[in-house]
């Protein structure tokens, strides 16, 4: 497992680690998620630290983390995609931190800004989505614990509704889906039916 953090690629740090709070402290475990030294702290941790800037990962000024597979650093297609993707995030979280400081918005209308730009696959896709929605789409089919059946559904669904909407597309689709297909439970799926 490793952490992207504004389009580079990090080890995480560990509990005990030299930069975690419980360095030289063998015999700790973490307060808040409760892992003992030597082990990756669970995701949310409060006491995790971010090994871009050594702060608290939680309230840092990073932007979004990312947790990688050693699989996806080598399909740069996919960190090229969510290096942009990270970017575009850090930017709408600024945007919306700034409106809600001022006064502009409350924490309501933070969250449903932060929230508002994500496309999720169970929506129609929409003539106005762009290919890095199309590859957003995939991604988060391919990552999310969806049923295998409903997976592979979404997938073609997906695919044809872009090819439908966007002629230009096709190129992007079969890369796309070739990335996608990198999901091994699929290919075997595909294979086996």
């Amino acid at each position: 497992m490793k952490y992207l953090i504004m389009g580079k690629i990090y080890d995480p740090i560990k509990c005990g680690d030299e930069d975690d709070w419980y360095y030289g402290q063998p015999d700790e475990k973490c307060g808040d998620c409760g892992v003992g030294v030597g082990n990756y702290h669970q995701c949310g941790c409060d006491i995790e630290r971010c090994p871009a800037c050594r702060g608290q990962m939680l309230s840092c000024n990073c932007g979004p983390v990312y947790t990688v597979s050693e699989k996806d650093i080598e399909d740069k297609t996919l960190i090229k995609y969510l290096t942009l993707r990270q970017k575009n995030e850090q930017q709408l979280e600024q945007k919306a931190f700034k409106m809600l400081s001022n006064g502009e918005i409350d924490m309501d209308g933070y969250m449903k800004m932060v929230e508002k730009d994500r496309v999720f696959p169970e929506k129609i896709v929409k003539k106005s989505e762009t290919k890095l929605d199309l590859l957003d789409r995939l991604y988060y089919i391919r990552d999310y614990d969806y049923d295998l059946c409903q997976k592979i559904e979404l997938i073609c669904n997906t695919c044809v509704s872009f090819e439908f909407l966007h002629n230009d597309l096709e190129g992007i689709v079969e890369l796309a889906m070739k990335n996608v297909m990198k999901d091994n439970v699929v290919q075997d799926y595909l294979i086996e039916n």
